[in-house]
């Protein structure tokens, strides 16, 4: 019997009692006492934008392959508590800047050792922060000896993670309009947007990102006038399209997934990436494609996929959702359009 389904059965009221004394302490304990045995090359990595399906995709994966969940590394707080790179590269930056802020390393983590070393701990599950369990329901997860790590902010270090730590890397991809409805959905973003500018994000930080995204100078420029909607889908399709480069340049093993094609086919689409990877799985374990998101309003859990799958149809004016499209279309990324 696995170690950790042995540990639930025997020890379930001692479980209980240490829940209540604190679940994350104890989480991280055993977090810790196992991270060295931890294999990263044996770690997935779910990539995506906000609002694509990275949390769901997390959830499915770790379940199937008894893995451990890691939530959002690259959360500012998570990083400021790390002082992995803000103090360094990132003097006075506001929330705002920082709650969208991708970090960029192409090839390597040479220029910063401290986030090499950030992010072997990350992966291991070897950092004490309650951000990064989120998701997690019972203690005997950290017994586990893989890891889903999930991020929204790590587009632009891809590359350089697999080269470092050899994960497997699964980039999750959605329709930009219902990215957009998702975002419109929630108070959350409001803020972050008010003040978010696309050329101080991709063209103005000193770590040479400017160099791939200053091909589109003038775009950027452009939209960075418009609205707060423009901006979002502007910087998801700059960021897929630096997700892409990373195939085409380096040669990084990326698996896209489409969001749609997940619900649809979803049982199919996780074995078969398990098995090109050679990641072993529990062939029994029921894939629960109806899991609701820890992210997602548990009002919208009530809904079919075909309603989640449409809503922003009817949630977003025409002119924005054209204008969406028109910028798709702009950067070669119409294939995202998927209706």
């Amino acid at each position: 019997m696995p170690l950790n389904k042995l540990f639930s059965l025997q020890f379930r009221p001692w479980i209980h009692g240490i829940k209540r004394a604190g679940f994350h302490e104890v989480s991280f304990f055993f977090d810790h006492l196992f991270s060295g045995t931890i294999d990263t090359s044996k770690s997935i990595i779910v990539s995506g934008f906000w609002r694509s399906g990275t949390t769901w995709l997390q959830q499915l994966l770790a379940s199937v392959s008894r893995a451990k969940s890691v939530f959002e590394p690259f959360y500012p707080e998570v990083l400021w508590n790390h002082k992995t790179f803000i103090y360094r590269n990132l003097p006075n930056k506001s929330s705002c800047f920082l709650q969208t802020y991708m970090p960029f390393y192409e090839h390597d983590f040479s220029t910063n050792l401290e986030m090499k070393s950030f992010l072997d701990k990350v992966i291991t599950s070897d950092i004490k922060s309650v951000w990064l369990r989120r998701g997690r329901k019972n203690i005997s997860d950290s017994f586990h000896r893989r890891t889903v790590i999930k991020m929204v902010r790590g587009q632009l270090c891809l590359n350089a993670i697999h080269k470092t730590f050899h994960c497997t890397i699964v980039h999750i991809y959605r329709d930009p309009r219902a990215i957009l409805a998702s975002v419109k959905r929630g108070n959350w973003w409001k803020d972050w947007l008010d003040s978010f500018s696309l050329r101080e994000q991709l063209l103005e930080q000193p770590d040479n990102r400017n160099t791939f995204f200053g091909k589109w100078k003038e775009d950027i420029v452009r939209y960075d006038r418009q609205s707060p909607e423009q901006r979002v889908v502007a910087y998801w399709a700059l960021t897929e399209l630096y997700v892409q480069h990373c195939i085409s340049q380096y040669g990084t093993p990326i698996n896209f997934i489409c969001y749609d094609d997940l619900y649809s086919h979803g049982k199919q689409i996780i074995y078969n990436i398990l098995d090109r990877v050679h990641l072993s799985y529990d062939k029994k374990e029921e894939i629960d494609l109806d899991m609701p998101s820890s992210t997602s309003r548990h009002k919208r859990d009530l809904l079919s996929f075909e309603q989640k799958k449409n809503s922003w149809k009817n949630e977003l004016k025409p002119r924005i959702s054209h204008l969406a499209e028109s910028i798709a279309v702009r950067f070669g990324l119409e294939d995202r359009l998927k209706q």
